[in-house]
């Protein structure tokens, strides 16, 4: 039987079956508290065999920008079948009753945190985020231009007054980078809860205006930076003064982003830091329609008129033929016959990629992940906004 249940004994069995899965099995009471209160906010679903728990898997509802529209997005997370269980195809099941619920509420979008792309890849997801590491020596790191205007102020998040100036620069700053959760209240405080170890920094300017902020973490060897978010260059070099008075306790300095980082022109010395990439996090378009009528085109003189072509194992409401009509940058979407010819043809994986940014269509085209019959007065690639999707949550 699969059910989404909210219940005291599924907490339990879902507690349990998570400390097995990823081996937290001596978890404190912090960590087990705020895991129920991630459980009371997403949608919780299980197989249940004769009363007993055997897989499981938790649908967190969130926003995203995509583009700087808001969308719905599910955030998948603690998928987990007990060993005993496995290869009963459990974990098939849950999605296929989770998508089904996503589509009754028209969710757009879905994001998870994989422990294996090709496993993930059969129900649909496919990898759209990359996350970069920038280490930088304390010796590098007061290189970057200082400012003594202003101050600094460290902050306790349980300060209510100060979290919120926080909050709001989040929505002013990081909030608006395509890809990026929009952080609801419960939801800042189950990531406050899951990192307790983390630390909060708040810039000011002279007129005790909030500029930045800082979320960081000292760990033995280096310091690390998880969110740098500033409205202006005053507010960047303020909050790396702050970053780099610390030069005398920590060897190097980490920082962690998805994006190419702008302030990192300002170290004067290419090899006065190293940069990583590696693949973060996968996504994929649950319902297509939603998606596509929310989406922000880029407006053409004219209106444009294609047909995209989606094969979609999981999600049956996507596959076919969708004929689309963009006029002023919006699109009305229907699907159509499928003896029409499709303008360019791919499966969801490959349009989830594209249209949040993570691949551009030329190469999805070079790749033979998206085939096209026939040339388009107007190139699909004209139509769509070009940013890197970044997300600083995990799921």
């Amino acid at each position: 039987m699969i059910e989404n249940r909210h219940d005291q004994e599924a907490f339990n069995a879902f507690d349990a079956l998570s400390a097995y899965a990823f081996n937290k099995t001596t978890r404190v009471r912090e960590q087990k508290e705020n895991f129920h209160f991630l459980f009371q906010h997403a949608a919780n679903w299980g197989v249940w065999q004769n009363k007993q728990l055997t897989s499981q898997l938790m649908s967190i509802p969130l926003t995203t920008t995509i583009f700087g529209r808001p969308m719905t997005m599910a955030g998948i997370g603690n998928v987990a079948t007990y060993p005993e269980n496995r290869g009963e195809g459990g974990v098939r099941h849950l999605f296929s009753a989770l998508f089904a619920d996503l589509r009754k509420n028209q969710v757009a979008l879905s994001y998870l945190a994989p422990f294996s792309y090709p496993f993930y890849r059969k129900f649909g997801y496919e990898a759209c985020f990359n996350r970069k590491k920038v280490t930088i020596s304390a010796e590098n790191i007061g290189k970057i231009p200082n400012e003594k205007k202003g101050r600094m102020l460290r902050i306790k998040w349980e300060n209510q007054e100060q979290a919120a100036l926080i909050k709001e620069l989040h929505t002013e700053t990081l909030a608006q980078t395509h890809g990026t959760v929009i952080r609801e209240e419960w939801w800042w405080d189950y990531v406050h809860g899951h990192y307790p170890n983390r630390q909060f920094a708040l810039c000011l300017d002279e007129q005790n205006r909030p500029q930045g902020y800082l979320i960081y973490e000292c760990q033995p060897a280096a310091f690390v930076v998880y969110e740098l978010a500033y409205k202006n260059q005053f507010a960047f070099r303020k909050l790396q003064a702050f970053i780099s008075s610390h030069s005398g306790t920590f060897p190097e300095f980490i920082f962690y982003t998805g994006t190419d980082e702008p302030w990192l022109k300002l170290v004067t010395d290419p090899r006065a830091y190293t940069q990583s990439t590696t693949p973060y996090m996968m996504a994929r378009i649950v319902c297509f329609d939603t998606f596509i009528a929310n989406f922000p085109f880029i407006a053409q003189d004219k209106k444009v008129e294609l047909t995209l072509k989606i094969t979609d194992e999981t999600c049956a409401w996507n596959q076919g033929i969708w004929y689309l009509t963009i006029q002023n940058g919006k699109a009305s979407v229907q699907k159509i016959a499928n003896e029409v010819s499709a303008t360019y043809s791919a499966s969801i994986q490959t349009w989830t990629a594209l249209f949040l940014g993570y691949i551009s269509l030329e190469s999805a085209i070079f790749a033979e992940k998206i085939t096209t019959k026939k040339t388009p007065r107007i190139s699909l690639a004209a139509l769509l906004p070009q940013a890197t999707p970044t997300l600083y949550d995990y799921f």
